[in-house]
């Protein structure tokens, strides 16, 4: 059985979703000190309403080797980057206007997870996932970026840009 550094520093992908169009993809790096991935600029934005769009993005994202980082867990829950990105105020405020896109790329599979969200409006870690995926590689990334982009479409918890007049907050309870 692999140890837990082994399998957290394979490549990780995760978005934070703004809109049913528009989520923001950070650099992720592992900091080794926390056991986790840490959120890094340069930050970009992906397109989610487009599969073949999301796909080429995602393929870039991965052509990239995952960074480590020397960063104490107390500076991993330092959010005030992230925040300033996305233009809120808190970690809080950041769960309540996004939603989580989680991607773990193992060896023959891409492990998809997204959370859903509890009735505060903040992400909710205590339910099962709103979608909770494996997708075998060879399927390819655009099955990933399919199965991504039908469920950011279904959610009712994003505002779509599309629609003239919609505010950019989030409804509680996906």
């Amino acid at each position: 059985m692999k140890e837990l550094r082994e399998l957290v520093i394979q490549p990780f992908i995760g978005i934070y979703a703004v809109s049913k169009q528009r989520g923001l993809l950070p650099n992720w790096a592992f900091s080794a000190p926390a056991v986790c991935h840490v959120a890094v600029g340069p930050y970009s934005s992906c397109n989610l309403s487009s599969v073949s769009s999301l796909a080429k993005a995602l393929g870039e994202y991965l052509k990239e080797d995952i960074q480590e980082v020397d960063m104490p867990f107390e500076e991993v829950q330092n959010t005030k980057e992230l925040e300033q990105v996305l233009g809120v105020n808190s970690l809080m405020e950041m769960e309540k206007k996004t939603v989580f896109i989680n991607v773990f790329v193992r060896d023959d599979e891409y492990e998809l997870s997204i959370l859903g969200r509890a009735g505060t409006g903040r992400w909710d870690y205590n339910q099962p996932y709103a979608l909770d995926l494996k997708i075998p590689k060879a399927s390819g990334i655009e099955a990933l970026a399919q199965a991504i982009v039908d469920h950011i479409q279904s959610r009712k918890d994003l505002p779509d840009e599309r629609v003239i007049g919609v505010s950019p907050t989030i409804a509680k309870g996906a």
